[in-house]
C-alpha cells in the first residue's frame, strides 16, 4: 500500500501499483498540457472508498510508504483492471494505441471514471 499526497496534503492510500500508474499517467497528462480525473479505490477508515483527483500539468503528487499499519489489511477490488486501464490511457495520450494488446476500448473498471484525452467515454 502507498499513500498518496498532493500539493502537500495527505489524500489517500492505495494499492502500490496502482499509484505507480497514476504517477505515470500524471506525467504524461503534465507533458501533454492535458488535464483529466480520475476515481480511485482507496483504504480509509478501515475499509474501502474512493478518491475522485484532478490530474494535470500543475499536479503536485507525491507517492510515500504507508505508515498506518491498520490500512495494510484492507482488500481494494479492481487493483488489475484499474492499472491496466491507467496504463491505457497513457498509450493513448502517447499514441501508442497501436501497440496495446486487444482492442484497449474493453478495458474498463468501476474505479477509474474518466474521459480520455481522446474525447472518449471510459
Amino acid at each position: 500500500m502507498k499513500r498518496i499526497s498532493m500539493a502537500g496534503s495527505d489524500i489517500a492510500v492505495t494499492d502500490g501499483r496502482i499509484a505507480a500508474a497514476l504517477l505515470d499517467y500524471a506525467m504524461h497528462l503534465g507533458q501533454s498540457g492535458t488535464t483529466d480525473t480520475v476515481t480511485l479505490p482507496v483504504a480509509a477508515n478501515g475499509r474501502v472508498q474512493e478518491a475522485s483527483l484532478l490530474l494535470g500539468p500543475a499536479s503536485e503528487i507525491a507517492v510515500t510508504d504507508n505508515n498506518d499499519v491498520s490500512l495494510e489489511g484492507v482488500e481494494l477490488p479492481g487493483v488489475e483492471a484499474v492499472v491496466a486501464e491507467l496504463e491505457r490511457r497513457v498509450h493513448v495520450l502517447t499514441g501508442q494505441r497501436d501497440e496495446m494488446p486487444g482492442d484497449p476500448g474493453d478495458v474498463h473498471s468501476a474505479f477509474v471514471d474518466f474521459e480520455d484525452p481522446a474525447g472518449r467515454q471510459g
